[in-house]
């Protein structure tokens, strides 16, 4: 049994989700004014590059951030969270060139990597394990709110001449759920501070600064290129040194005998693979309506409403569902979840300039219900197969799973859309390319659907 009264559960979970919310406000907000932004820079020729440094800060200090809160607390991390999201996303709204805002979208994804697992790490302490579908679900409805109100405020700011507030409003958001939290956050019995896993972090970083050179630079230097292909080395000698290093590591960052549940390892890759399509949504639907179909930056962030819409209707009614039958249901709400995601993505694989919005309107608002049926099934999930003691560092590893496919889903996107788009001012390249990428965001779906079924469903006994 938790200690915490009802109106205490109550005020923790509006703090959480106002902290997840903020990093959703963020995330969407940047990617909904970036086409503007590095228009007036100059620089729209770094797309790619500057959709994976909003990933980038998450994937290298998430494994730190982990052991961070197992260590030092949660309230330390509350506080430093806050303080880099608020200080970063002031500074890039006040950016004045490329180079400076790069800089500060990297920091604010530290702040970030800081504040998303927390929520997350934490809830379960404060509700009972059956009330979590509920709870992660009712969340799911901030996270879209997030999504769309990120957007869309952030075009109405650019629109109105207020770009620096486009980037620097969430920040506040965080300030104010982190109050919140602080307060009623769980206190739980720490371990005692590890050793820093070195050898790791720089692995971690030797196999991200790959992704990001090739990911960027192969379409325009060539795949054959002795720099390409020698990042294409780095990276898989890195990560197969990483996977010794953490063998041996009494401290590691990730904790590799976790993989032997096939559970486990089925609902990560099932995270991983889920924020494909939202790495596209995010950095080539704003693309699509503002540079292809001529439309504003408050029109391209409106597209999210129906999304929004069903994504606050339908997550407790998956919750709800899913509550009445954990062990059947989380991981056909997963399966479903993918389904669905196909099934939108599809819907936007085929666009022209003379594509009607409701295309658009359609293909993302169905991706609120899979988020509602994600949100509501893959992590209680994930924490089904975790105990007290590995929580902490289990819900670090999905945390930074998700970070990075957002990192290698940019790269790969990118890569697809370098390689198809040779000239974005020739409207036909631009158009193949965003068509491609939601194409790849749809078998992404399909994928989630297969693993979910082989992985995490459970095994009949005789």
């Amino acid at each position: 049994m938790n200690k915490y009264s009802r109106s205490s559960q109550i005020v923790f979970f509006i703090g959480s989700s106002l902290v997840v919310m903020s990093v959703t406000l963020s995330s969407y907000g940047i990617a909904t004014v970036t086409p503007r932004l590095l228009s007036a820079f100059d620089a729209m020729q770094h797309y790619t590059l500057t959709s994976l440094m909003a990933s980038i800060g998450m994937l290298l200090f998430l494994p730190v951030v982990g052991k961070l809160i197992d260590t030092v607390g949660r309230r330390p991390m509350l506080i430093i969270g806050t303080i880099i999201t608020l200080a970063s996303s002031v500074a890039a709204g006040l950016a004045p060139n490329f180079v400076f805002f790069l800089v500060m979208r990297a920091l604010i994804t530290v702040g970030s990597a800081c504040l998303t697992p927390l929520p997350s790490a934490s809830l379960p302490y404060v509700f009972e394990r059956k009330q979590l579908p509920t709870v992660y679900g009712i969340q799911g409805a901030f996270l879209a709110l997030g999504a769309f109100f990120g957007s869309t405020l952030a075009g109405w700011f650019a629109d109105n001449g207020m770009m620096w507030m486009a980037v620097a409003y969430p920040g506040i958001l965080a300030c104010i759920g982190s109050a919140m939290m602080f307060v009623l956050c769980p206190t739980v019995e720490r371990k005692a501070m590890p050793s820093i896993d070195i050898g790791g972090t720089v692995l971690i970083f030797l196999i991200v600064a790959p992704i990001m050179f090739v990911s960027s630079f192969g379409s325009s230097m060539g795949w054959t290129n002795p720099y390409i292909l020698g990042g294409f080395l780095l990276l898989i000698v890195a990560f197969i040194a990483f996977i010794q290093v953490e063998k041996r590591s009494k401290s590691p960052l990730v904790d590799l005998k976790l993989f032997k549940n096939p559970a486990f390892s089925g609902a990560l890759a099932c995270t991983f693979l889920l924020v494909w399509y939202q790495t596209a949504m995010r950095n080539y639907v704003p693309l699509a309506v503002q540079n292809v179909m001529g439309m504003s930056a408050t029109v391209s962030g409106s597209v999210q409403l129906p999304r929004s819409i069903l994504n606050v209707i339908f997550p407790t009614f998956c919750g709800l569902w899913i509550a009445k039958n954990q062990k059947d249901r989380m991981w056909k709400g997963v399966a479903i979840a993918g389904l669905i995601v196909m099934v939108g993505n599809l819907c936007m694989s085929f666009i022209t300039p003379d594509t009607t919005l409701m295309v658009f309107l359609v293909g993302l608002g169905v991706t609120g219900i899979a988020e509602s049926f994600k949100q509501s099934a893959l992590t209680p999930a994930l924490q089904a197969t975790l105990t007290t003691e590995n929580m902490g560092s289990g819900m670090s590893l999905n945390s930074m799973m998700g970070s990075m496919g957002s990192a290698i889903s940019a790269s790969v996107f990118g890569v697809v859309y370098n390689a198809v788009c040779p000239d974005a001012s020739v409207i036909g390249d631009l158009t193949r390319a965003i068509n491609a990428c939601f194409m790849m965001a749809a078998a992404t779906g399909l994928i989630v659907a297969v693993l979910a079924f082989v992985f995490m469903r459970p095994k009949k006994t005789a």
